[in-house]
Protein backbone atom coordinates (compact mmCIF):
# COMPACT_ATOMS: atom_id res chain seq x y z
CA UNK A 1 0.00 0.00 0.00
CA UNK A 2 3.10 2.18 0.70
CA UNK A 3 4.38 1.58 -2.52
CA UNK A 4 1.57 2.45 -4.23
CA UNK A 5 1.45 5.79 -2.34
CA UNK A 6 5.28 6.01 -3.20
CA UNK A 7 4.30 5.72 -7.01
CA UNK A 8 1.74 8.06 -7.01
CA UNK A 9 2.64 11.91 -8.19
CA UNK A 10 2.20 14.30 -5.83
CA UNK A 11 -1.02 15.80 -7.60
CA UNK A 12 -2.36 12.26 -7.40
CA UNK A 13 -1.77 11.94 -3.32
CA UNK A 14 -3.04 15.38 -2.64
CA UNK A 15 -6.12 14.30 -5.00
CA UNK A 16 -6.68 11.11 -2.99
CA UNK A 17 -5.87 13.27 0.37
CA UNK A 18 -8.71 15.49 -0.50
CA UNK A 19 -11.10 12.05 -1.80
CA UNK A 20 -10.40 10.82 1.79
CA UNK A 21 -11.21 14.14 3.15
CA UNK A 22 -14.47 14.66 2.14
CA UNK A 23 -15.91 11.15 2.59
CA UNK A 24 -14.36 11.93 6.10
CA UNK A 25 -16.65 15.10 6.44
CA UNK A 26 -19.72 13.10 4.90
CA UNK A 27 -19.59 10.64 7.28
CA UNK A 28 -18.89 12.61 10.03
CA UNK A 29 -22.20 14.76 8.59
CA UNK A 30 -24.43 11.42 8.51
CA UNK A 31 -23.34 10.46 11.93
CA UNK A 32 -23.75 14.12 13.99
CA UNK A 33 -27.31 13.99 12.12
CA UNK A 34 -28.02 10.39 13.11
CA UNK A 35 -26.76 11.44 16.80
CA UNK A 36 -28.84 14.39 16.90
CA UNK A 37 -31.92 12.23 15.50
CA UNK A 38 -31.46 9.80 18.39
CA UNK A 39 -30.83 12.19 21.27
CA UNK A 40 -34.00 13.98 20.15
CA UNK A 41 -36.10 10.74 20.51
CA UNK A 42 -34.34 9.99 23.49
CA UNK A 43 -35.33 13.40 25.03
CA UNK A 44 -38.88 12.96 23.82
CA UNK A 45 -39.04 9.37 25.06
CA UNK A 46 -38.01 11.48 28.62
CA UNK A 47 -40.91 13.56 28.84
CA UNK A 48 -43.56 11.01 27.58
CA UNK A 49 -42.14 8.80 30.67
CA UNK A 50 -42.03 11.61 33.29
CA UNK A 51 -46.01 12.45 31.92
CA UNK A 52 -46.72 9.14 32.38
CA UNK A 53 -45.33 9.09 35.66
CA UNK A 54 -47.44 11.85 36.48
CA UNK A 55 -50.56 10.63 35.48
CA UNK A 56 -49.83 7.20 37.09
CA UNK A 57 -48.79 9.27 39.84
CA UNK A 58 -52.28 10.84 40.42
CA UNK A 59 -54.43 7.63 38.88
CA UNK A 60 -56.65 7.77 42.13
CA UNK A 61 -57.40 11.78 42.04
CA UNK A 62 -57.94 11.10 38.38
CA UNK A 63 -60.11 7.55 38.76
CA UNK A 64 -62.43 9.65 41.29
CA UNK A 65 -62.82 12.24 38.78
CA UNK A 66 -63.70 10.20 36.44
CA UNK A 67 -66.67 8.65 38.39
CA UNK A 68 -68.08 11.90 39.59
CA UNK A 69 -68.04 12.83 36.01
CA UNK A 70 -69.31 9.66 34.16
CA UNK A 71 -72.10 10.29 36.93
CA UNK A 72 -73.72 13.22 35.38
CA UNK A 73 -73.69 11.38 32.32
CA UNK A 74 -76.57 10.27 31.06
CA UNK A 75 -76.22 7.21 28.65
CA UNK A 76 -79.42 6.27 27.65
CA UNK A 77 -79.89 10.27 25.73
CA UNK A 78 -76.70 9.26 23.42
CA UNK A 79 -76.93 8.17 20.08
CA UNK A 80 -75.00 5.63 17.85
CA UNK A 81 -75.18 6.03 14.13
CA UNK A 82 -79.03 4.49 13.72
CA UNK A 83 -80.18 6.34 16.55
CA UNK A 84 -79.22 9.83 15.16
CA UNK A 85 -80.32 8.38 12.05
CA UNK A 86 -83.92 7.81 13.22
CA UNK A 87 -83.76 10.87 15.22
CA UNK A 88 -83.62 12.94 12.29
CA UNK A 89 -86.09 10.77 10.02
CA UNK A 90 -88.64 10.81 12.66
CA UNK A 91 -88.29 14.65 13.18
CA UNK A 92 -88.28 15.66 9.64
CA UNK A 93 -91.30 13.16 8.92
CA UNK A 94 -93.22 14.54 11.61
CA UNK A 95 -92.86 18.30 10.81
CA UNK A 96 -93.17 17.10 7.29
CA UNK A 97 -89.98 18.27 5.61
CA UNK A 98 -88.28 17.45 2.70
CA UNK A 99 -84.83 15.91 4.06
CA UNK A 100 -82.56 13.76 2.32
CA UNK A 101 -79.95 11.35 4.85
CA UNK A 102 -76.71 10.02 4.10
CA UNK A 103 -75.17 7.27 5.47
CA UNK A 104 -73.68 7.95 8.65
CA UNK A 105 -69.39 7.55 9.38
CA UNK A 106 -68.87 6.24 12.35
CA UNK A 107 -65.13 6.68 14.07
CA UNK A 108 -64.71 4.50 16.71
CA UNK A 109 -62.31 5.12 19.62
CA UNK A 110 -61.30 3.73 23.32
CA UNK A 111 -63.39 6.00 25.28
CA UNK A 112 -66.44 6.76 23.16
CA UNK A 113 -67.49 6.49 18.77
CA UNK A 114 -68.45 9.39 17.41
CA UNK A 115 -71.34 8.98 14.45
CA UNK A 116 -71.36 11.71 11.87
CA UNK A 117 -74.48 12.30 9.40
CA UNK A 118 -74.80 14.40 6.74
CA UNK A 119 -78.64 15.61 5.48
CA UNK A 120 -80.42 17.75 3.03
CA UNK A 121 -83.29 20.48 3.97
CA UNK A 122 -85.04 20.79 0.71
CA UNK A 123 -87.61 24.44 0.68
CA UNK A 124 -87.35 24.85 4.33
CA UNK A 125 -88.24 28.03 5.91
CA UNK A 126 -85.80 29.74 7.85
CA UNK A 127 -88.68 29.18 11.21
CA UNK A 128 -88.70 25.47 10.68
CA UNK A 129 -85.22 24.91 10.78
CA UNK A 130 -84.43 27.53 13.58
CA UNK A 131 -86.88 24.99 15.33
CA UNK A 132 -85.54 22.29 14.22
CA UNK A 133 -82.02 23.65 15.60
CA UNK A 134 -83.62 24.09 19.52
CA UNK A 135 -84.71 20.97 19.35
CA UNK A 136 -81.69 19.32 18.64
CA UNK A 137 -79.46 22.00 21.14
CA UNK A 138 -82.59 21.56 24.35
CA UNK A 139 -83.49 18.00 23.78
CA UNK A 140 -80.27 16.38 22.75
CA UNK A 141 -77.10 17.59 24.70
CA UNK A 142 -74.60 14.81 23.34
CA UNK A 143 -75.57 15.39 19.68
CA UNK A 144 -73.95 18.73 18.38
CA UNK A 145 -74.47 20.61 14.86
CA UNK A 146 -70.87 20.77 13.46
CA UNK A 147 -71.66 22.25 9.98
CA UNK A 148 -73.96 23.99 8.07
CA UNK A 149 -74.68 25.50 4.30
CA UNK A 150 -77.50 27.32 4.01
CA UNK A 151 -78.65 28.78 0.04
CA UNK A 152 -81.80 30.52 -0.99
CA UNK A 153 -83.94 28.58 -3.03
CA UNK A 154 -83.93 30.80 -5.84
CA UNK A 155 -87.86 30.60 -7.05
CA UNK A 156 -89.42 31.40 -3.54
CA UNK A 157 -86.66 33.60 -1.12
CA UNK A 158 -88.71 32.68 1.77
CA UNK A 159 -87.56 28.97 1.07
CA UNK A 160 -84.22 27.23 1.63
CA UNK A 161 -81.56 24.72 0.68
CA UNK A 162 -79.83 23.53 4.06
CA UNK A 163 -76.65 20.97 3.70
CA UNK A 164 -76.05 20.09 8.05
CA UNK A 165 -73.57 17.79 9.09
CA UNK A 166 -74.87 16.54 12.83
CA UNK A 167 -72.54 14.56 14.78
CA UNK A 168 -73.28 12.23 17.92
CA UNK A 169 -71.29 11.18 20.26
CA UNK A 170 -71.72 7.85 22.14
CA UNK A 171 -69.52 6.73 25.39
CA UNK A 172 -68.22 3.05 25.83
CA UNK A 173 -68.93 1.53 29.15
CA UNK A 174 -65.52 1.41 31.65
CA UNK A 175 -65.33 -1.05 33.74
CA UNK A 176 -64.98 -0.49 37.07
CA UNK A 177 -67.13 2.50 37.61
Amino acid sequence: MIRILLNMSARERLMLGALVTVCLLIWTTWFSDRWSETEQALNTARREAEIQRTWLGNSAFLESQLGQSMSRVDTGRMFSANGLTALVDAYAREHDLRHELSSPTVTPGVVYSQATLRMNFRNISLHDLLRFHFYILGHHPYVALEGVAILPNRADPWLLNVRLRLSAIQIHETNGL
